[in-house]
């Protein structure tokens, strides 16, 4: 289903089965960062699918999708490097990977305050079980997202804290993400 976000900004959308959702939520978030900016969101799919192949067949991604690592070595060497670092500059932050915490709620007030911070240009990666996606805002009754595939909207409710489910946060694989220029 098609859903325009704030400021008209729409990402771009994966096709339904080709496991590519760690890729897209990476150039969704840097188009969303520097949106009107930035223009090379092809560009950066493939820059990303090329240092991907560099280190594990394409194959994998295709079949199986996007593991932790995988991400992260996109990060570290397609987005914290080179040419989209100097133009497109941001700060990764991992605010969970130390820190213990009870419930989802306690995660997605944390992730609240991180975005609502007046004058910051702000996103979070979620990587759940199944898909990655990134979270614009949170409300005391919703997520929105900005998302490749269809999820625009969720409830608060039906996030799990290291619980099996759809919707299950894992301390691990949540990243805030801010524009630094």
């Amino acid at each position: 289903m098609y859903a325009r976000h704030t400021g008209g900004f729409v990402p771009s959308k994966q096709g339904s089965l080709d496991n590519l959702c760690g890729v897209y939520c990476l150039v969704n978030a840097v188009a969303y960062l520097f949106e009107g900016e930035f223009k090379q969101r092809y560009r950066l799919k493939q820059h990303l699918l090329k240092l991907y192949d560099q280190k594990w067949p394409l194959r994998d991604l295709m079949f199986f999708g996007t593991e932790t690592e995988q991400l992260e070595h996109m990060i570290q060497q397609g987005l914290m490097r080179g040419k989209y670092a100097e133009h497109f500059p941001i700060k990764f932050n991992q605010p969970f990977k130390e820190k213990r915490f009870r419930t989802a709620n306690a995660i997605l007030n944390e992730i609240q305050r991180f975005l609502s911070k007046l004058g910051a240009k702000r996103v979070v990666i979620i990587g759940t079980p199944y898909h990655w996606t990134l979270v614009r805002k949170i409300d005391k009754k919703r997520v929105y997202f900005i998302d490749s595939s269809t999820l625009n909207t969720a409830f608060r409710s039906s996030f799990r804290f290291e619980e099996e489910g759809r919707l299950e946060l894992l301390k691990d694989e949540i990243y805030f993400l801010e524009k630094l220029k």
